[in-house]
């Protein structure tokens, strides 16, 4: 083999030279990553690729060889990964073990869980998009003339089915999101739905039940509507003693729910828990606001607002500047102080300009100069009007309290 390397050894490296120079010559002075060479190496060969001498740094991915020489601060001689130089060592980019390998098996795949795949995948992407391609190696995923062998196709088969079930993962995910989940010492785990929990604002809040998808053996907290109680799509059970029969049912449901024929509380509309005792709030309420009717939040002192959101301030901030919490004004850009009443601007900006940064005035519509002080101030529009609000500046609308929307013509929806 020696011999042989010694024969085709110095042509190979004058194919790379006038590659390289090619580079060189395009018009934009680079290759796009996608413009593959026509080179094959064989394991041997791409080994001497390595930057030992002032050699050019190659290495394999998934069969593919790339150039590397550019960030050879990443995988030169010494660097963190220069046990990549020279070789396709595809396993390591998942396991992350430069060191307890077997060579032969370093670009073994098939092994890998449907993860992993997916995580070569976006490796191989990164370096399609940021490398330039030069060639092929041949072995397990391209053979002596270039064409993908069955290993290849079969890895791809496989990658392609690893999207697809992340695809149908994640419609579940989407259908059954994740509970919320506390743990303590005295009191073990508490599960829980509420409209945001999985991190996915919904206008539903559902039951915390066990799901478990149909090839798993695995569960997670999963947050599930009503109607999807009885789903044959996934296999869904309830927490033990979490909703449990009592023969007192009826007598403990209390106005908020009915026993059924089980002797659970069934809960009505807007509450939760074995005896329907907690209402829910949609959005939940914020500042330590507490939840006492469905969707009622009582807010603390210095607090307001439907879901306690907005501040309480003895005074009124002015310029624009919010209340954010109790006796504390959050202004605008350009004002600054207790009640935002300083501007960074020496001289006022006048006919209701404002201040944006140190001496820089925004006017209003129809005026100008450095203070706002020439021209006539226009009425503000809105073209379709502000149903349940009023018009503040051109096409923007302030809305009453519980309302949204760009003409504050929505109110949030109750259900649950």
């Amino acid at each position: 083999m020696a011999v042989i390397l010694g024969i085709y050894y110095p042509k190979i490296c004058e194919q790379i030279r006038s590659i390289n120079l090619g580079k060189k010559n395009t018009a934009n002075g680079n290759l796009s990553a996608g413009n593959n060479s026509d080179l094959l190496l064989t394991k041997e060969q791409l080994n001497e690729f390595n930057g030992i001498g002032g050699q050019p740094i190659y290495l394999g991915l998934l069969g593919r060889v790339y150039d590397v020489t550019r960030d050879e601060k990443y995988y030169g001689p010494g660097c963190n990964y220069h046990f990549l130089a020279g070789r396709d060592a595809s396993v390591a980019f998942i396991t992350a073990d430069f060191k307890n390998y077997v060579e032969d098996e370093a670009d073994n795949v098939l092994a890998l869980k449907s993860p992993a795949i997916l995580s070569l995948i976006n490796w191989e992407k990164h370096y399609k998009s940021d490398y330039i391609c030069k060639g092929k190696l041949i072995g397990r995923f391209y053979d002596e003339s270039g064409h993908p062998t069955k290993y290849e196709k079969k890895f791809r088969a496989m990658a392609e089915e690893a999207e697809f079930d992340k695809f149908n993962k994640q419609k579940l995910r989407d259908k059954y999101p994740d509970c919320n989940i506390k743990w303590s010492m005295e009191k073990g785990s508490h599960v829980w739905c509420s409209g945001s929990s999985g991190g996915k604002q919904r206008n539903w809040i559902g039951y915390p039940r066990k799901l478990y998808e149909l090839d798993n053996e695995n569960f997670r907290c999963a947050c599930v509507k009503k109607e999807n109680l009885d789903t044959k799509e996934v296999v869904i059970k309830p927490y033990d003693n979490c909703e449990r029969p009592d023969p007192e049912c009826h007598l403990k449901c209390g106005e908020h729910g009915t026993c059924n024929h089980n002797n659970i509380c069934q809960c009505h509309p807007g509450y939760i828990g074995q005896y329907c005792e907690t209402p829910v709030c949609f959005p939940q309420c914020m500042n330590g606001g507490n939840c006492t009717a469905p969707s009622v939040c009582t807010c603390p002192d210095g607090y307001q607002g439907i879901k306690c959101e907005g501040g309480m301030c003895a005074e009124k901030c002015l310029n624009g500047g919010k209340c954010i919490k109790k006796d504390k004004c959050e202004c605008p850009r350009g004002y600054y102080g207790l009640r935002c009443e300083f501007s960074k601007c020496e001289i006022s900006c006048m006919h209701g300009g404002r201040c944006i940064g140190t001496n820089l005035c925004k006017c209003a519509p129809g005026l100008s100069g450095d203070h706002c002080e020439i021209g006539q101030k226009q009425r503000p529009t809105c073209k379709d009007n502000c149903k349940f609000g009023h018009c503040l500046s051109n096409n923007k609308c302030k809305c009453l309290e519980g309302y949204y929307g760009r003409f504050c013509n929505r109110r949030p929806k109750r259900m649950y």
